[in-house]
């Protein structure tokens, strides 16, 4: 099945405002509306997600990043993989997310490629089987003595609003509708978006997620959290909400 790259929208059709148990787009997808706005299509985490959050990834799992060791030398056009899992992720957590491998025999030969992860079981100190997508085989073998791989969940897939004190994954947008727990729908990553903010800020300036308080915006700090938008407008108390310029995508 083929996909836009981009789908083009009007605000016309509220097509932002979709909040279905079914998935009718590949997580991730980009739309676009002619006023600026950009949006990407996400699976919503077990918790709802409210009007103007700043909305991250799941939650990283320890011990899965990187390291991870092969378990069975992987040949060219094996869609298969056997580790020694160190973490504790759940079935499929990294399901429509990535196998990247940081240690190869020759750097940058057969390590630094990702490949598109299909299934898995829930991962423990034992050898698991993760299941790659057909139309990204291994392209470069692998074997037990320098193999290892690290795994990136989909941002897009169990997003969560964005929690106080530590980010746990990147911000990929900001909530513009309701979405169900365990549903699907869009949130915002470019153009004008209302977003709950700090009242600290300037208008011109930029802004970060200021994790001092949940799904909300404020001045940068020396977290070095990646920008999120350029200020518009600043309300007169923090937690209420203004008018950002969002710049994620």
């Amino acid at each position: 099945m083929s996909h836009p790259v981009v789908i083009f929208a009007d605000y016309t059709t509220q097509a932002h405002r979709a909040n279905t148990a079914d998935q009718r787009q590949p997580v991730g997808q980009r739309m676009e509306y002619a006023d600026g706005r950009k949006w990407r299509y996400v699976l919503i985490g077990a918790t709802v997600i409210a009007f103007g959050n700043l909305v991250q990834g799941k939650t990283l799992v320890a011990g899965d990043y990187t390291d991870v060791l092969l378990q069975a030398a992987a040949a060219v056009g094996d869609t298969t993989v056997s580790i020694t899992a160190s973490g504790t992720s759940v079935a499929n957590f990294y399901a429509k997310g990535w196998m990247h491998v940081n240690k190869g025999t020759t750097l940058g030969t057969d390590s630094g490629m990702n490949y598109k992860v299909k299934s898995h079981p829930v991962f423990a100190a034992a050898t698991k089987v993760i299941t790659l997508e057909p139309d990204d085989p291994i392209r470069v073998a692998m074997d037990t003595t320098n193999g290892e791989v690290g795994f990136t969940p989909n941002p897009y897939t169990g997003a969560i609003v964005a929690p106080i004190t530590t980010a746990t994954n990147v911000v990929i947008g900001v909530s513009q509708t309701r979405i169900t727990a365990a549903q699907y729908g869009f949130v915002q990553s470019g153009g004008v978006s209302c977003v709950q903010s700090a009242a600290s800020h300037v208008v011109g300036n930029r802004l970060n997620p200021i994790l001092a308080a949940a799904g909300r915006a404020g001045v940068p700090t020396a977290s070095l959290l990646a920008e999120i938008g350029l200020v518009l407008s600043v309300p007169t108390t923090a937690g209420e909400y203004g008018s950002v310029l969002l710049t994620i995508d």
